[in-house]
């Protein structure tokens, strides 16, 4: 990955000094697997993503891996998450999504749901029902909302 993602950030920096995603070997499980061979990016603004699933995967698993990235000193972004399982099946489980989000937030991470659809899965945020006009948020959805409603409404700007 560090090979392609080395020419990608090179292109992507000639038009934008954006931060950029890259992703790690096993679905995004295995950030750990960068550590002494970091992308080279001159911006220094790259972040390695990060997949969880609350009925799939385990914070002394997955977690320990990006905990170990997070140590060395690399920037981790969780570009997916979901409340039941990596199938998108299953129905959400509190108790585990409660840690996770724990996880995320005492890492000070950024993080991105999914699904924000209403196809025909436990990790769905909308039931079938929903239309543009009326969102019927399912029980992972409202998980997600519940979360996202305890997001700081204001931050603190990093160090240069």
């Amino acid at each position: 990955i560090k090979n392609y993602a080395d020419n990608v950030v090179s292109v992507i920096r000639r038009f934008s000094d954006n931060l950029i995603l890259v992703g790690n070997p096993s679905w995004d499980q295995t950030p750990n697997l960068v550590i002494g061979n970091e992308v080279d990016d001159p911006k220094h603004n790259v972040a390695y993503t990060f997949h969880y699933y609350a009925n799939s995967h385990l914070i002394v698993t997955q977690g320990r891996r990006g905990l170990q990235a997070i140590n060395a000193g690399l920037s981790l972004f969780v570009s997916e998450w979901g409340t039941g399982a990596a199938s998108g099946g299953g129905v959400p489980n509190l108790e585990r999504n409660d840690e996770w989000q724990d996880w995320v937030n005492e890492n000070k991470l950024s993080s991105a749901n999914w699904s924000a659809s209403k196809i025909n899965e436990g990790t769905a945020a909308f039931l079938s029902e929903s239309t543009v006009d009326s969102l019927v948020y399912s029980e992972a959805g409202e998980l997600v909302k519940k979360y996202l409603s305890t997001n700081p409404d204001s931050y603190t700007a990093c160090a240069d």
